[in-house]
């Protein structure tokens, strides 16, 4: 073999080799929470389960605190410019951009439990929420439903009873549902960004908000609202997308790697969940917070009941069989 025939028999092996080396790709995924949340956490964990599914072929980089933005202009990146690739999103934020299915998981007192919520999130229907902006260059398909527990009011001012958000200043996000049932409590509903609650709070600005127990304590919102009713007007469902560019990217293999990894990471969500949620709720009554517990929900339900009739029939196949899961 002279000397050109062993480089072309060498540049040919390279050649081969290269071609049969794994891809190596990252992908942006953006979080509204700090890492320490739940939701913090649960990314961290999908992330870790990416790599090692593709055996390293996958990186899931984790922008937490917001710094991406709030959830809306992070959907609206995700649908323009492509450059962020995933997202853990709030169902509140999908209402607001058009969704009609998954409106259905934010109408108020619609699970009874978390138990509910799990089998409804682990059914056949729930493909129908994460399918449901799967279509076109611009769409988002969903991977896996998560939670971040039931959501709660808290303020700066004392709240023992519904009669007490009479007149307050809620700060929200811009999900109708929400505003609604807000509007139908007696109070008023002001659009903050998430990262801009504490502030608010602060400043005054707004006197209430709501969220989940465990956000609650992440964010630090009981140093300036130390009052909480659990009134548990709607559980705090999530959803992690990829946008359809990255997704369709991604070989049939590197996809099925990234469902069995939601699928990982929504089971480890609910295990965080159920064991955050009281330990976190001991330690804001041994720090002073005043919690009231909710025995009876009627006079919150009947509050709103227009609001849950009218959201209902606008999706009475899903609605029932949510209820019916629930019976």
């Amino acid at each position: 073999m002279n000397f050109f025939t062993r480089t072309s028999a060498i540049f040919l092996t390279i050649t081969m080799l290269s071609g049969c080396a794994k891809t190596k790709k990252t992908l942006v995924l953006a979080e509204v929470n700090p890492p320490d949340s739940v939701s913090g956490q649960m990314d961290l964990f999908f992330a870790n389960e990416v790599k090692r599914l593709t055996e390293g072929e996958i990186s899931v980089e984790v922008n937490p605190s917001s710094i991406l933005g709030d959830e809306n202009a992070v959907i609206k990146e995700m649908m323009t410019t492509k450059k962020i690739d995933l997202a853990r999103i709030s169902l509140f934020t999908l209402t607001s951009i058009g969704s009609k299915k998954a409106a259905v998981l934010t109408i108020p007192y619609i699970f009874n439990n978390r138990d509910h919520f799990w089998k409804f999130a682990n059914s056949e229907f729930a493909s129908e929420i994460l399918d449901e902006f799967y279509s076109g260059p611009d769409g988002l398909k969903g991977l896996f439903l998560a939670e971040e527990g039931f959501r709660h009011f808290f303020s700066t001012k004392p709240l023992k009873s519904l009669e007490d958000l009479s007149g307050r200043k809620i700060g929200t996000t811009n999900d109708p549902i929400l505003n609604e049932i807000i509007q139908d409590f007696g109070s008023e509903a002001i659009q903050v960004p998430f990262y801009d609650l504490l502030k608010e709070l602060i400043v005054d600005t707004i006197d209430t908000a709501e969220q989940s127990i465990v956000n609650y304590r992440s964010n630090f919102f009981d140093s300036a609202a130390p009052n909480v009713i659990l009134d548990g007007h709607t559980i705090g469902v999530t959803e992690v997308l990829i946008t359809n560019k990255a997704w369709e990217e991604l070989t049939k293999t590197q996809q099925m790697a990234l469902l069995k990894a939601g699928e990982n990471a929504s089971a480890y969500c609910r295990k965080i969940c159920e064991i955050r949620e009281p330990l976190v709720m001991e330690s804001l009554k041994s720090t002073g917070v005043n919690i009231t517990e909710v025995n009876d929900k009627t006079p919150w339900k009947e509050a709103c009941a227009e609001t849950i009739q009218k959201q209902a029939i606008k999706n009475t196949y899903l609605y029932g069989h949510i209820a019916d899961m629930g019976n």
